[in-house]
Protein backbone atom coordinates (compact mmCIF):
# COMPACT_ATOMS: atom_id res chain seq x y z
CA UNK A 1 0.00 0.00 0.00
CA UNK A 2 1.61 3.21 -1.16
CA UNK A 3 -0.78 5.82 0.28
CA UNK A 4 -0.26 7.95 3.33
CA UNK A 5 -2.03 5.46 5.56
CA UNK A 6 0.14 2.53 4.49
CA UNK A 7 3.38 4.46 4.89
CA UNK A 8 2.48 5.99 8.26
CA UNK A 9 3.65 3.15 10.46
CA UNK A 10 6.78 1.99 8.62
CA UNK A 11 9.00 5.10 9.02
CA UNK A 12 9.01 4.65 12.78
CA UNK A 13 11.20 1.57 12.43
CA UNK A 14 13.49 3.34 9.98
CA UNK A 15 13.81 6.30 12.31
CA UNK A 16 14.45 3.94 15.21
CA UNK A 17 17.31 2.26 13.36
CA UNK A 18 18.67 5.68 12.38
CA UNK A 19 18.54 6.83 16.00
CA UNK A 20 20.44 3.74 17.16
CA UNK A 21 23.05 4.35 14.49
CA UNK A 22 23.28 8.01 15.46
CA UNK A 23 23.87 7.13 19.10
CA UNK A 24 26.55 4.57 18.23
CA UNK A 25 28.24 7.16 16.01
CA UNK A 26 28.08 9.68 18.86
CA UNK A 27 29.72 7.20 21.24
CA UNK A 28 32.51 6.67 18.73
CA UNK A 29 32.95 10.40 18.25
CA UNK A 30 33.16 11.00 22.00
CA UNK A 31 35.58 8.12 22.47
CA UNK A 32 37.90 9.13 19.66
CA UNK A 33 37.25 12.73 18.82
CA UNK A 34 37.89 14.39 22.15
CA UNK A 35 41.48 13.15 22.23
CA UNK A 36 43.90 15.78 20.98
CA UNK A 37 41.30 18.55 20.55
CA UNK A 38 43.42 20.94 22.62
CA UNK A 39 41.67 23.79 24.37
CA UNK A 40 38.85 24.31 21.87
CA UNK A 41 36.25 22.64 24.10
CA UNK A 42 37.84 23.38 27.45
CA UNK A 43 35.42 26.19 28.21
CA UNK A 44 32.39 24.09 27.40
CA UNK A 45 33.57 20.86 29.04
CA UNK A 46 35.23 21.91 32.30
CA UNK A 47 37.28 18.73 32.58
CA UNK A 48 38.93 19.22 29.20
CA UNK A 49 39.02 17.12 26.05
CA UNK A 50 39.40 13.61 27.42
CA UNK A 51 38.33 10.35 25.89
CA UNK A 52 34.93 9.02 26.90
CA UNK A 53 36.52 6.51 29.26
CA UNK A 54 38.51 9.26 31.01
CA UNK A 55 35.53 11.58 31.49
CA UNK A 56 34.68 12.53 35.04
CA UNK A 57 31.11 12.38 36.37
CA UNK A 58 30.81 16.12 35.70
CA UNK A 59 31.93 15.87 32.06
CA UNK A 60 29.74 12.87 31.30
CA UNK A 61 26.68 14.47 32.86
CA UNK A 62 27.30 17.71 30.94
CA UNK A 63 27.44 15.80 27.64
CA UNK A 64 24.19 13.99 28.43
CA UNK A 65 22.44 17.20 29.51
CA UNK A 66 23.46 19.05 26.34
CA UNK A 67 22.48 16.11 24.13
CA UNK A 68 19.01 16.04 25.70
CA UNK A 69 18.63 19.79 25.12
CA UNK A 70 19.63 19.45 21.47
CA UNK A 71 17.17 16.64 20.83
CA UNK A 72 14.38 18.64 22.48
CA UNK A 73 15.11 21.28 19.83
CA UNK A 74 14.83 18.67 17.07
CA UNK A 75 11.47 17.46 18.39
CA UNK A 76 10.05 20.97 18.81
CA UNK A 77 11.27 21.95 15.34
CA UNK A 78 9.52 18.90 13.92
CA UNK A 79 6.29 19.86 15.67
CA UNK A 80 6.53 23.41 14.30
CA UNK A 81 6.98 22.02 10.81
CA UNK A 82 4.00 19.71 11.19
CA UNK A 83 1.46 21.83 13.06
CA UNK A 84 2.63 25.34 12.18
CA UNK A 85 3.76 25.02 8.58
CA UNK A 86 1.79 21.92 7.58
CA UNK A 87 5.00 20.41 6.18
CA UNK A 88 4.14 16.83 7.08
CA UNK A 89 5.10 14.70 10.05
CA UNK A 90 8.57 13.59 8.92
CA UNK A 91 10.20 16.11 11.27
CA UNK A 92 8.24 14.76 14.23
CA UNK A 93 9.14 11.19 13.31
CA UNK A 94 12.85 11.90 13.12
CA UNK A 95 13.01 14.38 16.00
CA UNK A 96 10.79 12.24 18.21
CA UNK A 97 12.83 9.09 17.59
CA UNK A 98 16.19 10.72 18.26
CA UNK A 99 14.84 12.56 21.30
CA UNK A 100 13.28 9.42 22.74
CA UNK A 101 16.51 7.47 22.44
CA UNK A 102 18.65 10.22 23.99
CA UNK A 103 16.02 10.69 26.72
CA UNK A 104 16.47 7.07 27.80
CA UNK A 105 20.25 7.41 27.65
CA UNK A 106 20.08 10.56 29.80
CA UNK A 107 18.09 8.69 32.45
CA UNK A 108 20.78 6.00 32.54
CA UNK A 109 23.62 8.52 32.80
CA UNK A 110 21.80 10.48 35.51
CA UNK A 111 21.30 7.31 37.56
CA UNK A 112 24.96 6.26 37.24
CA UNK A 113 26.20 9.72 38.22
CA UNK A 114 23.73 9.91 41.11
CA UNK A 115 24.96 6.60 42.52
CA UNK A 116 28.60 7.63 42.17
CA UNK A 117 28.03 11.03 43.77
CA UNK A 118 25.65 9.60 46.38
CA UNK A 119 22.84 11.98 45.61
CA UNK A 120 19.68 11.84 47.65
CA UNK A 121 16.63 10.17 46.14
CA UNK A 122 15.05 13.59 45.75
CA UNK A 123 18.00 14.89 43.72
CA UNK A 124 17.89 11.81 41.50
CA UNK A 125 14.17 12.24 40.87
CA UNK A 126 14.71 15.92 40.02
CA UNK A 127 17.37 14.85 37.54
CA UNK A 128 14.90 12.48 35.88
CA UNK A 129 12.17 15.13 35.84
CA UNK A 130 14.53 17.64 34.20
CA UNK A 131 14.48 15.46 31.09
CA UNK A 132 10.69 15.73 30.86
CA UNK A 133 10.65 19.55 30.93
CA UNK A 134 12.01 21.08 27.68
CA UNK A 135 15.50 22.57 28.06
CA UNK A 136 15.66 21.84 31.79
CA UNK A 137 18.59 19.40 31.77
CA UNK A 138 21.32 22.02 31.32
CA UNK A 139 19.99 24.35 34.07
CA UNK A 140 19.76 21.30 36.35
CA UNK A 141 23.35 20.34 35.51
CA UNK A 142 24.53 23.89 36.24
CA UNK A 143 22.64 23.91 39.55
CA UNK A 144 24.06 20.62 40.84
CA UNK A 145 27.56 21.58 39.63
CA UNK A 146 27.41 24.83 41.61
CA UNK A 147 26.47 22.86 44.71
CA UNK A 148 29.52 20.63 44.30
CA UNK A 149 27.38 17.58 43.53
CA UNK A 150 29.44 16.64 40.48
CA UNK A 151 32.91 17.06 41.94
CA UNK A 152 35.42 14.27 42.21
CA UNK A 153 36.38 11.17 40.21
CA UNK A 154 34.57 7.88 39.74
CA UNK A 155 34.51 5.69 42.83
CA UNK A 156 36.26 2.37 42.20
CA UNK A 157 36.42 0.60 45.55
CA UNK A 158 33.82 -0.20 48.23
CA UNK A 159 33.59 1.26 51.69
CA UNK A 160 31.35 0.68 54.70
CA UNK A 161 28.48 2.53 52.99
CA UNK A 162 28.59 0.54 49.75
CA UNK A 163 25.54 -1.42 48.71
CA UNK A 164 24.24 -3.23 45.64
CA UNK A 165 24.06 -0.15 43.42
CA UNK A 166 27.59 0.84 44.40
CA UNK A 167 28.90 -2.60 43.38
CA UNK A 168 27.11 -2.25 40.07
CA UNK A 169 28.74 1.16 39.66
CA UNK A 170 32.18 -0.33 40.30
CA UNK A 171 31.55 -2.83 37.50
CA UNK A 172 30.63 0.00 35.12
CA UNK A 173 33.68 2.06 36.03
CA UNK A 174 36.13 -0.84 35.82
CA UNK A 175 34.74 -2.16 32.52
CA UNK A 176 33.57 0.96 30.66
CA UNK A 177 33.66 -0.51 27.14
CA UNK A 178 31.62 -3.57 28.11
CA UNK A 179 29.23 -1.47 30.18
CA UNK A 180 28.74 1.05 27.37
CA UNK A 181 27.94 -1.77 24.96
CA UNK A 182 25.44 -3.30 27.36
CA UNK A 183 23.91 0.13 27.99
CA UNK A 184 23.51 0.89 24.29
CA UNK A 185 21.86 -2.47 23.66
CA UNK A 186 19.56 -2.09 26.68
CA UNK A 187 18.47 1.41 25.69
CA UNK A 188 17.94 0.27 22.10
CA UNK A 189 15.72 -2.61 23.25
CA UNK A 190 13.61 -0.35 25.46
CA UNK A 191 13.41 2.22 22.70
CA UNK A 192 12.27 -0.40 20.18
CA UNK A 193 9.63 -1.64 22.61
CA UNK A 194 8.31 1.90 23.00
CA UNK A 195 8.10 2.24 19.22
CA UNK A 196 5.95 -0.89 19.15
CA UNK A 197 3.61 0.68 21.70
CA UNK A 198 3.24 3.81 19.62
CA UNK A 199 4.78 7.14 18.62
CA UNK A 200 5.84 9.66 21.28
CA UNK A 201 3.39 12.24 19.93
CA UNK A 202 -0.23 11.81 18.82
CA UNK A 203 -0.96 11.48 15.14
CA UNK A 204 -2.41 14.61 13.64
Amino acid sequence: MSGRGGAAARPWWGCGAAAVGLWLAAVGAVAGGFRGCGGRLSGFFPDGCATMWAMTPRSLFRVAAVAELVTWTLLIAGMVLKYGLDAGDWGVRIGGSVHGFVFLAYLVVTTVVAVNQRWSVGALVLGWVSAVVPYATVPFEVAVARRGMLEGPWRRSPDDRSGFWDRLLFFVVRRPAVSAGIGVVAVALVFSALLVVGPPVPKG
